[in-house]
């Protein structure tokens, strides 16, 4: 069967079924009291709860310092969790059909933006996403993500271990939805053809209820790899490594996605026990670099609870997609509606937005598509120590010979 556009958006959703922005701020020092500006979420709460959580812990100490000429954000999020199709749809549709919610601000879980990625369009509303996780967060006009996302993030991933001296690296990766599926393989073709190196082995499988991939895993070791390259979650992840220790495999250098940059991965007894490097491609500042020093602050005054295994990346998203949607509100002259919100958001005037937690400058704007996140920056758990430590340097689309990847018309 062709693979097109509609198909995989079809069979997703049956498959899924700030310091620098202060001085927007008004109200004399108080808390804000006018019309609320208001604005929504869709999140999957227990796999991606960071980002929607810190875009409010955000907005509400935006709010307390006086909102926006006085009038505080309200941002209102709606559970949808992963597999749930139908709660996604109807937080979008409640979010559209209210007219004053004039924007999608954090929103995260799986196939999101596959499913309502089109009647974002057609209500003309953008979303500042936070993490972006299917395809279509990156491919669409309305949609710009704060995070790079899983297909250039694994990308990255791969090109650290073939930078490193792999000359056969394994590939093992658990997909949720077709767009996801084709990325990877799309992936695959392309790091192939920019450095040469061909993988040993590729596990590209759908999704496990039980999480269990130590089979295909297994099958990779069969090849002679030289390390291994994962693509999950923090679970997933600490499990595959797992294997490699049971299979006796301790010594093999492993890269795994942002989405295992927290500070508990480490910790996991099975990474723990690995002898080999474990390295990451980190999508956004590293936790020690001081960039991050306001959101640090925003955690230690109490406007964020952050649970243990919150990814730190996906928190960052949280507060850079609240933190653009204010700039945004920055340069929009006269009344704030969904219009205006999305005209400005879609136009050049407020971008780029700088923030040094991006490794370059961040846009939404006019595009087509919106890659807008491209860059990593290295880190690694040495040996038994229990922490991830930067090493850098930032890396760039360009100096990894990305491509974007482009859906099948």
């Amino acid at each position: 069967m062709r693979i097109t556009k509609k198909v995989i958006a079809v069979a997703a959703v049956a498959g899924v079924a700030a310091l620098a922005l202060t001085g927007c701020a008004g109200g004399g020092g108080g808390a804000a009291t006018g019309t609320p500006i208001k604005v929504a979420a869709i999140s999957d709460t227990k796999s991606f709860p960071e980002a929607a959580q810190v875009a409010k812990g955000y907005f509400d100490r935006y709010n307390a310092a006086g909102g926006f000429n006085g009038r505080p954000i309200e941002l209102s999020i709606t559970d949808a969790p992963t597999g749930d199709a139908a709660a996604a749809v109807t937080g979008a549709t409640d979010a559209i059909n209210n007219k004053d919610v004039v924007a999608m601000v954090g929103s995260s879980t799986f196939g999101e933006c596959a499913i309502n990625h089109a009647a974002y369009e057609a209500a003309g509303m953008v979303s500042y996403t936070g993490v972006g996780v299917d395809l279509f967060c990156f491919t669409t006009p309305n949609v710009a993500a704060a995070n790079n996302g899983p297909f250039f993030d694994i990308y990255a991933t791969a090109w650290n271990a073939i930078k490193d001296g792999s000359k056969a690296p394994c590939f093992v990766a658990n997909y949720a939805t077709p767009d996801a599926q084709f990325a990877y393989d799309q992936v695959i073709v392309n790091i192939e053809a920019a450095t040469g190196v061909k993988f040993a082995a590729v596990q590209n499988v759908a999704n496990k209820p039980d999480n269990n991939y130590a089979p295909e895993v297994i099958s990779a070791l069969s090849a002679n790899c030289d390390a291994m390259v994962f693509g999950g979650v923090h679970p997933v992840d600490a499990a595959m490594i797992g294997t490699l220790n049971e299979q006796g495999a301790t010594d093999i250098p492993v890269y795994v996605q942002t989405s295992a940059y927290d500070a508990a991965f480490p910790l996991e007894p099975a990474v723990q026990a690995h002898k080999g490097k474990i390295s990451v491609p980190a999508e956004l500042a590293t936790q020690d670099d001081p960039a991050n020093e306001d959101m640090n602050k925003l955690i230690a005054d109490g406007f964020v609870t952050p649970g243990d295994t919150w990814s730190y990346s996906f928190m960052q998203t949280g507060y850079l997609a609240a933190q653009s949607f204010i700039l945004a509100l920055g340069k929009i002259e006269g009344d704030i509606t969904r219009e205006s919100v999305t005209k400005v958001s879609q136009s050049d005037a407020p971008w780029p937005n700088d923030n040094k937690m991006w490794g370059n400058p961040w846009k939404f704007g006019p595009g087509a598509t919106h890659q807008a996140n491209s860059s990593t920056y290295l880190a690694e758990i040495a040996p038994g120590s229990g922490v991830w430590t930067s090493k850098g340097p930032w890396l760039q689309a360009a100096e990894m010979k990305w491509t974007d990847i482009v859906l099948p018309q």
